[in-house]
């Protein structure tokens, strides 16, 4: 147990000293939110709405494909469900009807039996026909690529004309950031990343600019050199800072 207790005492002398000699490090800005998006359905790109650097609100419309094939399928799928209404109706009143005679001794078990058969084989079809309707609805609305938050656009990989074919593996089209934020990303010791905890207030320097950041993730595997401890911080209205620009984090 010595042994263990001189490691851990050291362990505690050595954090004050890592914090104090790494209270200024080396960090690297980052997009904050960045993500691929794409669409989970197939068809041809009628318009692309963005162009890069341009920022829109959460639920924009960014890319539309085609809608025709789409709402064709709404139509259809809409016209099963009438077409199957007056079936439906009718063997849910000669259910009732059989019910009613069965109780009053008329119906046989055999007829009611059927009666049940008949009313269960519509009904299946009538829901089948509301869930395929619901699965073209949301089709539909996929085919319009939307804006998960308030976005900032970094690649506009498609134009009005692409095929896009999601069938096997989905291609991205359109590459986002969260707007209005950004996050540093720097390398540390394992024991100056155990001294910091998610929330913690820290600052970073762009530029001769000091912005007030919190730090957001730390993370659970080495590389470039350290763990890497990440603060995001917001911007100005307008303000522009790219990925890959140098920068400190002052850590407390």
């Amino acid at each position: 147990m010595k042994p263990m207790r001189s490691l851990a005492a050291l362990a505690v002398l050595l954090l004050p000293s890592l914090s104090a000699a790494a209270a200024e490090v080396d960090a690297t800005l980052a997009w904050a939110g960045r993500v691929e998006l794409t669409t989970p359905v197939g068809g041809r790109v009628q318009a692309v709405q963005v162009d890069v650097g341009a920022i829109a609100a959460k639920g924009n419309v960014l890319l539309k494909l085609d809608p025709r094939p789409f709402d064709a399928r709404v139509r259809a799928a809409n016209a099963r469900i009438h077409g199957l209404k007056p079936a439906w109706e009718e063997v849910k009143r000669e259910l009732e009807r059989a019910e009613d005679l069965y109780e009053r001794t008329v119906l046989s078990d055999v007829e009611l039996q059927t009666a049940r058969i008949n009313h269960a084989k519509l009904e299946a079809q009538w829901r089948e026909a509301h869930a395929d309707l619901a699965l073209v609805r949301l089709d539909r609305e996929y085919s319009e690529l939307r804006a998960p938050f308030d976005a900032l656009v970094l690649q506009r990989l498609a134009e009005p004309g692409l095929v896009v074919v999601n069938e096997e593996r989905a291609e991205p089209l359109l590459v986002v950031a969260r707007a209005g934020h950004m996050q540093a990303r720097a390398p540390v010791p394992l024991g100056e990343l155990l001294a910091h905890q998610p929330g913690e207030v820290v600052k970073v320097k762009v530029l001769e600019q000091e912005y007030d950041a919190r730090i957001v993730r730390l993370e659970l595997e080495p590389r470039d050199g350290g763990y890497a401890l990440v603060a995001e911080f917001p911007l100005a209205a307008g303000e522009t800072l790219r990925a890959g620009m140098p920068a400190k984090l002052v850590l407390p």
